[in-house]
């Protein structure tokens, strides 16, 4: 019963649960961001048409989420289709849209549109959530309720008395 006086396990379970996703979603993010940059400054680049917009559906079936399907030349000279890693609702592309795709040397199966939402956009959520989940941890951490221990003690002669 004595947990249950300070917050009980529910404040334990709710620090321990921002101190683990906070940091841990600022780490992905800068691990993200840092795999996305190095990415972009080792791959071919081509120009690529969208050709159609994939569908996905959540799992209860009730929102549609659209990822580009894209074609493009690569150096080889041979013609890829790709269908984009990233889907958005609503769609970012217009079937029939250029734009400027990105792949590793050697492999244009991995290409992706350069765009924010296709490159940048999960490094910025994450960092997002990331932040506030850890400032909520720092805040949690250093919230006190009433008059900190410190000037709570009683050992202090009064005012005025001597020793």
């Amino acid at each position: 019963m004595a947990s249950s006086a300070k917050g009980g396990p529910w404040k334990v379970l709710f620090g321990v649960t921002f101190f683990l996703l906070g940091p841990c979603l600022l780490a992905a993010a800068l691990i993200s961001a840092y795999r996305t940059h190095a990415f972009l400054s080792t791959s071919e680049a081509a120009e690529a048409t969208v050709i159609r917009l994939q569908e996905f559906w959540n799992l209860n079936h009730t929102t549609a989420s659209y990822a580009p399907v894209f074609t493009f030349a690569a150096g080889d000279g041979r013609a890829y289709t790709v269908t984009s890693n990233m889907a958005t609702n609503p769609p970012v592309f217009k079937v029939g849209e250029h734009a400027q795709a990105h792949y590793p040397k050697g492999h244009p199966e991995q290409a992706r549109l350069d765009s924010f939402s296709q490159l940048w956009l999960m490094d910025v959520a994450n960092e997002i959530i990331g932040s506030i989940f850890t400032l909520l941890l720092l805040a949690l951490f250093f919230a006190r309720k009433g008059t900190p221990r410190i000037y709570s003690r009683t050992d202090f002669p009064e005012p005025g008395a001597t020793s």
